[in-house]
């Protein structure tokens, strides 16, 4: 990272309250001998302006702009049992190499408890905020979990580019290697039919989680199926004449009627946003599952957490961050659930239009059967 040019203090001003964490703030002045007393981020804004500070501490100000998020958003790939030695092995023959204009790189990690898993360094170009070069050095760590049927790929989302990296990376192993190959898939929506993608947000509500219980649901993002997409309408009785996706905010959201009628009708969730409480300690956490189009991929996020205070006129919430490491036990956990829902449904839909087909069949067969029986001059008469 370079810095092409002194900021400005408009633009420093903007950074500080706009963009970065209060707390940063407050470290980075006191750091330089700056002690601010103030209730909010515009006072440690206004402070920090007032200063002229060095290249290496400007550097040090968007370190704290690019730095990790509060919450951490995760996302996940899934590949068969049978095929994790194919995809250590491809990893393994690009170990220590870069390539592509971004300086790609990827390194294997040999865990004490016989797990492993792959990090992936890449540079990201992107517009700066405060007149720095822009380009800041990626680091994508990517476990690898064995679960029961299945093992999964799972890595934070500290980009918007560091999905699009991971899949370009597996994408091209395959490429490059005919004669490896490993199954890779992700939750995808549209693979279920129109009735089951309503089941599978449904299902997940009335899944019991060991630590944490559903207490409300406070967001839905609701999307037209895609066949209506290209169907024009004009029914009088269609309640979102017009609109091909909309985001409604509530609580308890899945017992409106609203939501009812046009789930009925021709609507399907593609996100949705919950209150959890612990069983057995006062935190809660607002946890949000969403499918992205953009690109198309399933993202899990904690998006808010704190502990419930009791007070004379009930209980308050005081915000505070999970650590990391809980974050990704929670989030992780919770996709497991999510992925052996979509599973059950992706494998009941299979099962249905195979028998469907089979149905079918059969019925022909006993047609063509029925026209040979009566092929001499006893046949009944047409």
């Amino acid at each position: 990272m370079q810095l092409k040019r002194y900021p400005s203090r408009l633009s420093v001003k903007k950074t500080m309250k706009n963009f970065v964490n209060w707390k940063d703030s407050f470290e980075f002045l006191r750091e330089r001998g700056i002690l601010v007393s103030g209730f909010n981020k515009e006072d440690y804004a206004n402070v920090g302006t007032n200063f002229y500070f060095s290249r290496k501490t400007y550097l040090d100000l968007k370190q704290r702009l690019d730095g990790e998020n509060n919450f951490v958003k995760s996302s996940r790939y899934y590949i068969p049992n049978e095929n994790v030695n194919d995809l250590k092995e491809s990893l393994s023959a690009i170990v220590g190499n870069k390539f592509g204009s971004d300086d790609t790189k990827v390194i294997l990690i040999e865990n004490t408890d016989d797990t492993w898993e792959f990090n992936v360094t890449y540079t990201e170009s992107k517009p700066g905020m405060i007149s720095l070069l822009d380009e800041t050095q990626r680091h994508i760590s990517v476990k690898v979990n064995t679960h029961d049927s299945f093992t999964s790929l799972d890595f934070n989302l500290e980009s918007a580019n560091d999905h699009r990296k991971i899949t370009e990376i597996l994408t091209t192993l395959q490429t490059q290697n005919p004669d490896i190959s490993f199954a890779l898939s992700d939750i995808d929506l549209e693979k279920l039919n129109a009735q089951n993608k309503i089941a599978l947000f449904k299902n997940f509500f009335e899944v019991l989680h060991d630590d944490w219980e559903l207490k409300k649901i406070n967001k839905l993002k609701v999307n037209r199926h895609s066949k209506d997409l290209k169907r024009k309408s004009n029914l009088e009785n269609d309640l979102l004449q017009g609109i091909n996706s909309a985001l409604l905010g509530g609580e308890n959201l899945i017992e409106n009627q609203f939501i009812k009628t046009i789930t009925k009708e021709n609507f399907h969730f593609t996100m949705t946003s919950m209150r959890f409480d612990n069983r057995e300690t006062p935190e809660f956490i607002d946890f949000s599952i969403e499918f992205k189009s953009r690109p198309v991929r399933f993202e899990a996020k904690i998006t808010s957490s704190g502990e419930y205070e009791q007070t004379n006129d009930g209980f308050t919430e005081n915000k505070k961050v999970l650590k990391k490491e809980l974050q990704n036990s929670i989030t992780f956990d919770f996709q497991n659930q999510f992925f052996i829902l979509y599973k059950q449904l992706l494998n009941k839909q299979k099962e249905e239009y195979e028998e469907l087909n089979l149905t079918d069949d059969l019925t022909l067969d006993e047609t063509a059967a029925s026209n040979e029986i009566y092929e001499d001059d006893d046949a009944p008469p047409s």
